[in-house]
């Protein structure tokens, strides 16, 4: 715990237990007083809490029940004044003063960098997601999103995919946390990531802890980016929140007959439907990565594609005819002018061979490298 601070644990948690007190007004009490006992008993304290025996036993056991329940289900506490407090979030305008953490936080100074989207996501979506996930985690970056079902549950499992660094800020108790939400938990804690909240043990989630865990998403990290998103799609809550906070804001463009990529293409044109908010277009990762400075912008960005030789030339035409776009087994053949038999077989080869993945009602995709 940093120097300064002279309050032991369990009073810092005693303290956020005080209603109606904002953050900033409990960190200058830290500041102020040696420890919550000298507080409770300055005489010129704010009536903004009513320091009668029972309301401060109160808090103070409901302190000892967070501390029986963290321990019990291995959560740390992290306090603002701890040196491991995440330094970028330390900035935003209402940081936490306390996080409950399961798993582990990386370094105080590490880079994240926020991915987030619709819970209804497109196949478009989830491979953009997946795409630039991967480029993130090979430049060393921590992905973090809210383990939502759709865009940000993909973005934690293309993080563990490839062996990355994830953090996932949730809107309830870390021990609340069930259903498929907590096979993933597990997986992000196995791969030496983390669960973020905000949030007691015993608080289960409301829709209204959802925004507010939002802004820890966005200040957690560098940048945030949107995936796919309505136009009044929570994510861009996320998002408005690091525009707020100067923070850089990227969305990956889509079709404009897409109703999933609406709020990124409003964001991208700077004509978001709840005001001016402007978004950097996400048409790569690598151009992300330069206008973000992590990777040099002024050093083109060489792709050099070696052509896949196949055994046989049935194989090499048909993977030659599939592209990003889903095409059908129908159009495959009336382009390939293949029998429908060795169509048939020769997919079936791409797909296992890992260069070609088949989409519900036989479509076909080229597999993202």
């Amino acid at each position: 715990m940093d120097s300064m601070c002279t309050w032991n644990l369990e009073d810092i948690v005693a303290l956020t237990f005080i209603k109606k007190m904002s953050y900033k007004a409990k960190r200058e009490i830290v500041s102020k007083y040696n420890s919550l006992y000298e507080y409770l008993n300055d005489d010129e304290q704010p009536s903004k809490f009513d320091s009668n025996v029972n309301d401060i036993i109160g808090i103070v056991n409901e302190a000892k029940k967070q501390l029986d329940l963290c321990e019990k289900n291995k959560i740390r506490i992290v306090t603002y004044w701890d040196e491991i407090y995440p330094s970028l979030l330390k900035k935003i305008v209402y940081p936490p003063n306390i996080l409950f953490v399961k798993g582990e936080l990386q370094n105080q100074d590490a880079v994240s960098i926020s991915v987030v989207g619709t819970r209804r996501n497109s196949y478009y979506g989830k491979r953009s997601a997946e795409r630039f996930v991967k480029s993130f985690v090979n430049h060393g970056i921590i992905i973090t999103s809210g383990m939502a079902i759709g865009i940000d549950s993909i973005a934690h499992r293309a993080c563990i995919n490839e062996n990355g660094i994830t953090y996932a800020v949730i809107g309830c108790g870390i021990d609340k946390i069930s259903g498929t939400a907590l096979s993933l938990a597990n997986n992000i804690i196995e791969k030496n990531g983390a669960i973020i909240s905000e949030y007691p043990c015993g608080t289960v989630a409301r829709p209204q802890f959802f925004p507010q865990r939002n802004r820890i998403i966005s200040g957690l990290s560098i940048a945030t980016l949107v995936v796919e998103s309505r136009s009044s799609g929570g994510a861009l809550i996320t998002a408005k929140f690091a525009y707020d906070e100067g923070r850089e804001v990227f969305a990956v463009p889509g079709s404009i007959e897409s109703e999933t990529s609406t709020g990124c293409n409003e964001w991208i044109a700077g004509n978001g439907s709840s005001g001016f908010f402007k978004a950097g277009c996400a048409y790569s990762p690598d151009y992300m990565l330069s206008e973000l400075n992590i990777i040099n912008k002024d050093i083109p960005v060489v792709k050099t594609e070696e052509k896949i030789q196949f055994d046989t030339a049935s194989e090499q035409k048909v993977y030659d005819n599939i592209f990003a776009e889903p095409i059908s087994i129908d159009d495959l053949q009336e382009v390939t002018k293949l029998d429908i038999s060795e169509l048939l077989t020769t997919l079936m080869k791409l797909n296992f061979g890992g260069f070609i993945e088949e989409l519900p009602g036989k479509l076909y995709i080229k597999k993202v490298n």
